[in-house]
């Protein structure tokens, strides 16, 4: 556990002179009440982390951000999850953090139901459902039906296919979607995707009447008229609102419908089984250093200063855990450790899972089409 009063991590909750402390493991659950904690140790880091909370929850201050509420998404921790609203707020308002959980939703689940909830009734949800929706929601690695669907997304960035400068053939190329070719889907997608992204990091936005933003909605367009016809959730998908960056989600999602990646096992919820405290407790989770990845001040530093120890089968320098990052790295590693440890990958070390020959180059590559910032400080 982390607990470094250095850290401009958000401190506004409730206070009260008792509380339950949460640790990442299903067992880390301590009672500190009266100056004292369960765990019989004088002192002990948990008491100094709710001293702090309460301190900080009567002046302000940060101590955990939307990136530790990510990081619980990506663990199925619902508890933590939702126990950290109450001590982001106020200095991140509840709508932001409602809206936050809905820009990633598609990062981290391929749930359709999901979806059609948060685009029917999402003025009607509470921050504090979204998050325990999205917290339990089964995660896309967690899926029987994706065991290739990564490895085909990284081939099809390595070798994109390459469009005719020809408008009309363009389209040609671009409605002729190819259900049983999935390598072939995948570098269809990345010769929208790459041009079209690049856009979208430069302007903020993607322009619909764009060349990038046309061919967009074109591969769109052609994957929903084949997804209409399918089913229920297909149906869903076909007729997705593409908002902000979720085209390139989306997109993504439509193929690995189309190319036999979905099943509705997505649709299913897998959180992780923990003890509850009774309700009424002031719940403080932790501070992990799981949560500081480029993505943080603290991890971007981290990172930068170990990165070429960041390396498949080799544990990781001391308070850097790559496995819940939102880098490549960290999104291929979950897709192996669930497939070679289903039923425990959540408690694996990095060092454990294996990684095939030539994937870890891919996953760098794929890191600095997405962070070339970072990746440009690193290389």
């Amino acid at each position: 556990m982390l607990v470094d009063k250095n850290l401009s991590l958000p401190f506004s909750g409730p206070g009260n002179d008792a509380a339950v402390i949460v640790g990442p493991n299903p067992d880390d659950v301590w009672r500190v009440s009266n100056g004292r904690c369960s765990c019989g140790f004088p002192g002990c880091d948990h008491l100094k982390l709710a001293i702090e909370v309460q301190q900080r929850s009567r002046t302000g201050g940060r101590c955990y951000s939307l990136s530790s509420i990510h990081k619980e998404f990506r663990r199925g921790d619902l508890l933590r999850a939702s126990s950290l609203i109450p001590w982001l707020s106020p200095q991140v308002r509840p709508s932001r953090i409602k809206a936050y959980t809905r820009s990633v939703m598609l990062e981290e689940t391929r749930n359709v139901r999901l979806i059609e909830l948060f685009q029917r009734d999402y003025r009607r949800i509470t921050p504090d459902q979204a998050v325990r929706l999205l917290a339990a929601s089964t995660k896309k690695w967690e899926l029987d039906c994706r065991a290739d669907a990564f490895r085909y997304y990284a081939e099809g960035y390595s070798a994109p296919l390459s469009l005719p400068d020809d408008e009309a053939a363009q389209q040609k190329v671009l409605e002729s979607v190819r259900p049983g070719d999935p390598a072939w889907m995948f570098r269809l997608f990345w010769s929208v995707a790459k041009p079209a992204q690049t856009l979208q990091a430069k302007l903020k936005f993607l322009p619909g009447n764009s060349p990038e933003g046309v061919r967009v909605e074109l591969l769109k367009s052609a994957l929903a008229r084949l997804l209409q016809e399918r089913g229920r959730w297909e149906s869903v998908m076909a007729n997705c609102r593409c908002t902000g960056h979720w085209w390139f989600y989306v997109l993504k999602l439509m193929i690995e419908m189309v190319c036999g990646f979905w099943s509705e096992q997505a649709n299913h919820e897998n959180p992780l089984v923990r003890e509850v405290p009774p309700k009424g407790d002031c719940i403080i989770p932790t501070v992990e250093w799981y949560v500081h990845d480029p993505h943080t001040r603290i991890g971007r530093n981290l990172w930068r200063a170990h990165w070429s120890d960041i390396r498949p089968g080799r544990r990781p320098p001391e308070n850097i855990d790559p496995r819940w990052s939102g880098m490549i790295v960290g999104v291929f590693w979950r897709e192996l450790a669930a497939r070679q440890f289903p039923k425990d990958y959540r408690w694996r070390h990095w060092e454990e899972v294996k990684w095939p020959d030539g994937l870890f180059v891919q996953s760098i590559a794929l890191d600095r089409f997405f962070y070339p910032q970072f990746m440009r400080s690193v290389e």
